[in-house]
């Protein structure tokens, strides 16, 4: 019986040993795969770097000429708004108040409940204004 132990053991050792191996050769091959597409990368991208050169000039080139017309665009426009140029601040509070009560009244609308109104109107007057 203690034979039977001992080689099962030695056999369990054994195996755990080549999982060991295994693993650190697969750890191996893994960074060199990486490294490969790594370097693919790489010298895929310079490739690209050097054949779009040129194009890529120009791409930047225009660019910055749309960058530049907008800028001069919103100069403009602060400009104006430096000069006194803006709107008028109770004009925009006159707005903001009709916006309000335009939204309070889609918002009672939408909110209507017929029951509701039938008991507060039953309750004012069976109480005389009193509704809380």
């Amino acid at each position: 019986m203690e034979i039977i132990t001992m080689i099962l053991s030695g056999l369990a050792l054994l195996a755990a040993v080549l999982c060991l191996i295994l693993i650190f050769r697969e750890k191996k091959r893994n960074e060199k795969r990486n490294a490969a597409a790594l370097q693919y990368t790489d010298t895929t991208v310079q490739k690209i770097i050097t054949e779009m050169g040129a194009q890529h000039t120009v791409a930047m080139t225009t660019l910055k000429d749309a960058f530049q017309i907008k800028m001069q665009e919103h100069e403009g426009k602060i400009k104006n708004l430096e000069q006194g140029i803006v709107p008028d601040y109770n004009e925009a509070l006159q707005a903001k108040k009709s916006v309000d009560l335009f939204n309070e009244g889609i918002a009672n609308i939408l909110n209507y409940n017929p029951m509701e109104a039938a008991r507060k109107a039953r309750e004012e007057r069976q109480f005389g204004g009193r509704v809380e």
